[in-house]
């Protein structure tokens, strides 16, 4: 059996820009099919973007209707299962599954009488959907009938059970969030009636991690206990699991998001299909648009990594199916060393090697949730400032307006006070959300902070582990297809942010150690190019390190030394200095993260201190003791203290006292 398998093409009714995108994709499709049967298609839901009737003719007549003129495909049968974008939602208001009552509950998913008086009046956000699927003759649950449905066709060797998991969604809704409550019932009534002798595949719109985790446990026995393969969609990043024996249990499969063909679209949002054959295995090819070369690339070793070996030749994802899969354990170390899984390379820190420009960041907002769904809508981020080396985004739909915050310093570490003031923001400049992107870290306690935020508010913070986390949705197919060569207990692997596009610097684990640095095309760029000589001048191990690329000459493998500066590296040490908190002051709870010492410090010479400035200072003192969790008392006591040694002049300390005793110590040595 031979199936080709689609999900989450989000299609617009008045989005004119996905028309070539959905000539090219049939046009492949006949390229690559040719003259062998394919004998299902397996549509995963999210057809449509809103679940207008216009929506779905278009899907229609730019899809589905060329797709079966491909002659290989003419007789396929056509599976679905509807998505949270396929309701539509001017026909019902959005329920939950806490909002019901126990009682509705209990029977809400059961093929019953009072199941069906139950779901009623929230099958109507389907009808759009029931009466596409009826048209054409797609084999499908019908949500005024049913939650789900087993289709048992004679000529094939598995049988389909189709499910609608989309009964409490709404198309707006968090994407990842474990909000949707698992039909288990209506799939267990189903199965009285399976063939024991056929292998069964499950097909539903969202994975295990978006089912509300009471309902997680089950729903993976059930997988495991009926021999069932769980294929599903939503996440657009294609994910499989496999049985303690190594068969299958679910795949979940990448999205054929249509974009503009000339667009560079990121992860997940890029144009992708599976190609599947089932014979005493399961055999798996993925195939993904790469704008940058315009063309259709086979990046299965990409997107299933985890599922290769180190054979070269192996060029699909192979799994065994339940049913025939052995029920033996194969014994510890019986697995010979060139069978056992690979792991492709992670990426493990991100680093600004060039100055980016806006477009860097408008990339790296695609790793923000609030951002993917207005990826979903077609909104773009509007630039709104630049400050204090942060730069600000404001995302605005209608009345809504979303704040993203880009922060570049590897070093800086999110504090507290920052979250708080975020919230501030959130609460007094009729934000709807805050998004912020930093390429440093985040305190202990600013997480404390933000971890109990998020819970009840709209606040999002990615932070330099979390953008290396998702740097698969940065990194281009072709960079992608590069680091599937390879293991990750060969090479380290790190981000470089350059003007405006995404390179990796590869580091292979070897005796004699060497670097490459990889460009978006996938290739490993000169010795001469600008990223390698930034690389070099910034870091000394580099700098001495041998580079392994292309044209890479002898004389070119390390820079000429320079001589050491040593004022230049006090200077510098200085400077560093100056814009650090002052750890005296931090022993006593205050913490002047908006200033330099230089602004901190007064005047240090002998004269008498003007009133101006003791009133500057008094009024800093005030300032910064607000916040300070303490009472008025010991507030005035600390203020009192530092004015003392500012009034007698003998324990005071000047910037420009510091500086000279900082440079001329050099001398006394």
């Amino acid at each position: 059996m031979r199936w080709l398998h689609f999900s989450d093409f989000h299609i617009k009714a008045s989005y004119g820009a996905q028309d070539d995108a959905m000539v090219s994709l049939v046009s492949f499709i006949r390229e690559i099919c040719g003259t062998q049967p394919v004998d299902a298609v397996i549509l995963a839901g999210d057809l449509t973007y809103s679940g207008s009737a216009k929506e779905y003719d278009k899907f229609e007549n730019l899809f589905l209707s060329p797709l079966l003129t491909i002659p290989s495909v003419t007789k396929a049968r056509i599976f679905s299962v509807p998505g949270n974008h396929d309701v539509d939602c001017e026909a019902s208001d959005p329920i939950t599954w806490d909002g019901i009552r126990p009682r509705n509950q209990a029977v809400y998913f059961q093929e019953s009488e009072a199941g069906l008086k139950a779901r009623e009046q929230r099958s109507r956000v389907f009808a759009n959907y029931d009466e596409f699927v009826r048209r054409r003759g797609v084999l499908s649950p019908a949500a005024d009938k049913e939650v789900s449905r087993k289709f048992e066709i004679p000529e094939f060797p598995v049988d389909v059970i189709g499910v609608n998991t989309a009964f409490f969604s709404d198309r707006e809704e968090n994407s990842s969030a474990p909000i949707t409550p698992c039909p288990i019932p209506s799939i267990n009534n189903r199965l009285l009636t399976r063939s024991p002798e056929k292998p069964l595949l499950l097909v539903g719109h969202h994975p295990i991690a978006c089912f509300i985790p009471t309902h997680q446990l089950p729903f993976e026995n059930l997988l495991h206990d009926q021999k069932l393969i769980y294929l599903h969609g939503h996440e657009h990043s294609p994910k499989f699991s496999v049985q303690v024996n190594g068969s299958a249990k679910y795949i979940g499969f990448g999205a054929s998001y249509i974009v503009p063909l000339g667009l560079e679209s990121m992860a997940p949002y890029r144009n992708s299909f599976t190609l599947c054959e089932l014979t005493q295995e399961l055999n798996v090819s993925s195939f993904t648009w790469d704008s940058r070369i315009g063309r259709w690339e086979d990046t299965t070793r990409v997107d299933f990594s985890t599922g290769f070996t180190s054979d070269p030749q192996q060029r699909k994802l192979i799994l065994s199916v339940p049913t025939f899969a052995r029920s033996q354990h194969k014994q510890p170390g019986s697995m010979p060393l060139a069978e056992i899984p690979r792991r492709m390379p992670q990426v493990r820190s991100a680093a600004i090697v060039l100055e980016p420009t806006d477009r860097i960041w408008l990339k790296l907002l695609n790793l923000c949730e609030v951002v993917k769904s207005y990826k979903l809508s077609g909104e773009a981020p509007q630039f709104l400032s630049k400050a204090d080396g942060k730069t600000e985004f404001i995302l605005e739909e209608g009345e809504d307006r979303d704040l993203i915050v880009c922060i570049p310093g590897a070093s800086h570490v999110l504090s507290s006070k920052e979250i708080e003031s975020y919230n501030t923001r959130l609460d007094t400049e009729g934000l709807r959300s805050v998004s912020i992107i930093s390429l440093g870290k985040i305190s202990t306690d600013a997480n404390v902070m933000y971890t109990r935020l998020r819970t009840r508010k709209k606040i999002e913070v990615l932070v330099n582990k979390d953008i290396c986390a998702n740097s698969q949705q940065l990194i281009t197919p072709s960079q992608a297809k590069y680091l599937s060569r390879f293991d990750s207990a060969e090479m380290h692997v790190d981000l470089l942010l350059s003007t405006d596009e995404f390179f990796l610097l590869s580091l292979p684990n070897m005796a004699t150690p060497t670097f490459e640095v990889i460009n978006p095309l996938g290739e490993v760029v000169p010795s001469t190019d600008e990223v390698v000589i930034a690389l070099r001048e910034g870091n000394s191990t580099l700098a001495k390190m041998p580079y392994s690329g292309s044209n890479a000459q002898s004389e070119d493998i390390v820079l000429d030394e320079q001589p050491f500066d040593e004022d230049a590296y006090l200077e510098s040490c200085y400077r560093e200095n100056n814009v650090m908190k002052y750890a005296a002051l931090a022993n006593v709870g205050l913490r002047f993260t908006d200033f330099s010492l230089d602004k901190v410090y007064i005047d240090g010479s002998a004269a008498e201190v003007e009133a101006s400035g003791a009133e500057r200072l008094d009024n800093l003192l005030d300032d910064h003791l607000a916040p300070y969790p303490a009472s008025d008392k010991l507030k005035q006591q600390i203020k009192q203290q530092l004015l003392s040694h500012h009034e007698f002049g003998e324990g005071r300390e000047t910037s420009q006292a510091r500086k000279s005793r900082f440079c001329e110590s050099r001398d006394s040595r």
